[in-house]
């Protein structure tokens, strides 16, 4: 059963899992050594602060008694919440080696924090303006990218891998009617590439060129039944090679001419871990078992044929302003594209849509997604009708942060958070 399929059956604990398909975890279980079952259970006494940080006392991170309200907020918590304190908090508890967050409303960012380490072995303290690896969540960029070549006349949503890549003779036939929509979905019966095995898997001559990677993984058998849900990274390397075809740039250019310059971000987009650009950055950690271990940037495990799939660094108040951009847009208030397009990228097929999980929590209509490499995990959250978005990005591995993180997310949900000024 898909993931999708068991958030619409089983609620809190599946709601973690499935917002926790990262990007090349080595198919490590986002819940830690808990498991998502013991989330599932604690229910709403995780989310209001008397649970433990992870939903139950199993979890990763998570403590036997809590913290009580104020820490990890609910309907308990404070009345004004203090993001600063609640980071800190939230960094201690779980053992992250630096945590940062941002919460934002459509008129601007109204609160933000950080707290701790770039590095365990250099204890510099990080920054709010150092990059950070967004994993995953490049799939909601690409996917935004795709809608705005759509908007061009350069691509349509219903376009179809034969077409789209005519020279590719030996194309597989169960692929050649597959369609960009059907890519941007996770339908297109691709294989998912999400762990370092399966990556390695990937021939040497292919992996680190965006179209030859692509013209190779269309001539592959699928990996599953075309139009059934199966999340896949090289999916949206595909979209990635796709949307060079379509603008003639490169995903880079691209992305800085359609996103970067017109939200007036400060900085452009890193491509890879953002020590691997430069050394004076925060570091991936990671632990299977045990304590929390540096992933030197030279480790990243993502090829270039992935890389639009999950493999891009920013700054937080930089990205912030890219999940602003759709939390607008579900209030009604369209920028860079026309309502139409993202009412398409918003609608789910399932839960999931074109980059993001779309489905609610207690009632509320909720858009998220959860983005890990090997030693980063970054966690985005809109909820429309609340015109409320969180985003929370730490420099540990999804094996160890993601069920603490997305239930430290989902109980701020619930603060009284001022309103933008």
């Amino acid at each position: 059963m898909n993931r999708a399929m068991l958030l619409g059956r089983c609620g809190l604990g599946l709601l973690i899992s499935a917002l926790a398909v990262g990007c090349s975890d080595d198919e490590a279980s986002a819940s830690g050594s808990g498991g998502s079952a013991g989330s599932a259970t604690a229910g709403s006494a995780g989310i209001g602060g008397e649970g433990g940080s992870a939903g139950s006392a199993a979890g990763t991170g998570g403590t036997a008694g809590g913290t009580g309200g104020s820490a990890t907020g609910g309907t308990g918590g404070q009345v004004t919440p203090d993001l600063q304190s609640l980071i800190e908090t939230a960094q201690t508890e779980i053992g992250l080696p630096a945590l940062a967050g941002v919460v934002l409303r459509s008129g601007g960012v109204v609160d933000q924090g950080i707290s701790g380490v770039r590095r365990l072995r250099q204890p510099e303290a990080a920054t709010l303006n150092d990059h950070w690896h967004i994993g995953s969540n490049v799939k909601a960029i690409t996917a935004t990218l795709c809608a705005m070549l759509v908007e061009d006349g350069k691509l349509s949503f219903d376009d179809k891998l034969s077409e789209l890549f005519p020279e590719v003779s030996g194309i597989d036939p169960e692929l050649a009617d597959v369609t960009l929509a059907m890519l941007l979905q996770h339908r297109a019966g691709i294989a998912p590439y999400t762990s370092r095995l399966s990556i390695g898997s990937i021939p040497t001559d292919v992996a680190d060129d965006r179209q030859k990677f692509a013209a190779w993984l269309i001539q592959q058998a699928p990996a599953t039944a075309v139009g059934e849900f199966n999340y896949s990274n090289a999916g949206y390397g595909l979209a990635g090679a796709i949307v060079e075809r379509a603008s003639g740039m490169t995903y880079e250019a691209l992305l800085d001419a359609r996103l970067v310059q017109p939200l007036g971000m400060q900085s452009t987009a890193w491509l890879g871990w953002p020590a691997s650009t430069e050394a004076d950055q925060p570091w991936a950690h990671w632990s299977i078992s045990g304590p929390l271990q540096e992933h030197p940037p030279t480790d990243v495990s993502m090829p270039l044929g992935l890389s639009t799939a999950g493999n891009f660094s920013f700054t937080l108040p930089d990205y912030a302003r890219f999940v602003q951009l759709h939390l607008r847009a579900r209030r009604g208030e369209p920028q860079l594209l026309s309502q139409a397009s993202f009412d398409t990228l918003h609608t789910p097929n399932g839960d999931y849509a074109m980059g993001w999980v779309a489905t609610s929590y207690q009632g509320k209509a909720l858009l998220a997604h959860e983005g890990s490499l090997d030693g980063f995990d970054a966690h985005t959250a809109i909820w429309p009708d609340q015109d409320l978005a969180l985003v929370l990005v730490a420099n540990a591995g999804a094996n160890f942060a993601s069920e603490p993180l997305a239930m430290r997310w989902l109980a701020w949900s619930d603060l009284e958070w001022p309103a933008a000024q």
